[in-house]
C-alpha cells in the first residue's frame, strides 16, 4: 500500500513537472518578444536548454527575423496567416532582397496628366494630376495578377504639398491654398 501510494505520487509528480516545464516554455515564449534582440541572442548562448528554446520557437524566430529585416513586429489584427507561414514569407522575402530576385512585376496605365505630387506609403502609391486639385491613389499590387485600381480625393482649393503616413498613423496630410 505504501509504494502503491509513493507510485501514484511520483506519477503526479512527472505529470506536474511535465506541465509546469509547458508552462514555463509558453510564459518564455510570449515574454521573450519584450525582450531586446541582443537579450534574446545572449539567451542561445547560456546553455543547452535556453538555446533550443529560442531556436525552437516559431515565434521568438519570427520576432528575431522581424528584427533583423527592420520589420515592424505589430501584426495586423486582419491577418490570419499562422505565425509559421509568415516567418517563411518573411524568410522568402530577405533572402531575395540579399539575391535583389524579383518575384513580380506589374505595369498600369496612368489615366490621368500627373503634376510634380507623389507619394508611397504602407502599401499606397499617390499621384497628383495637372489640375492640383485631385489627388489619385491606388494600393500597389501583391502579384502580378492583381490590377490596379485608381481612386481619387478632390478638392475645391489648390494642392501644395502632400504627406502620407499610413501605415504608422493612417493619415494622409495635404496642404492647400
Amino acid at each position: 500500500m505504501h509504494s502503491a501510494f509513493l507510485t501514484g505520487l511520483d506519477r503526479d509528480n512527472a505529470s506536474l513537472s511535465r506541465n509546469v516545464d509547458r508552462l514555463a516554455v509558453r510564459n518564455f515564449n510570449k515574454n521573450s518578444s519584450l525582450l531586446p534582440l541582443p537579450t534574446l541572442l545572449a539567451c542561445q548562448i547560456v546553455n543547452h536548454h535556453l538555446h533550443d528554446l529560442v531556436s525552437d520557437s516559431v515565434e521568438i524566430q519570427y520576432a528575431l527575423h522581424c528584427e533583423f529585416a527592420m520589420q515592424l513586429n505589430t501584426d495586423n489584427p486582419r491577418c490570419e496567416i499562422p505565425v509559421k507561414e509568415r516567418l517563411t514569407q518573411l524568410s522568402t522575402r530577405e533572402m531575395r532582397w540579399q539575391k535583389f530576385v524579383c518575384n513580380s512585376q506589374s505595369t498600369t496605365h496612368i489615366p490621368f496628366k500627373t503634376y510634380r505630387i507623389c507619394d508611397l506609403s504602407g502599401g499606397i502609391f499617390l499621384l497628383g494630376d495637372a489640375s492640383r486639385r485631385m489627388l489619385h491613389y491606388a494600393y500597389l499590387p501583391s502579384s502580378s495578377e492583381e490590377q490596379v485600381v485608381w481612386k481619387s480625393l478632390a478638392t475645391s482649393h489648390l494642392i501644395l504639398i502632400v504627406g502620407l503616413c499610413v501605415y504608422e498613423h493612417d493619415l494622409i496630410a495635404v496642404v492647400t491654398t
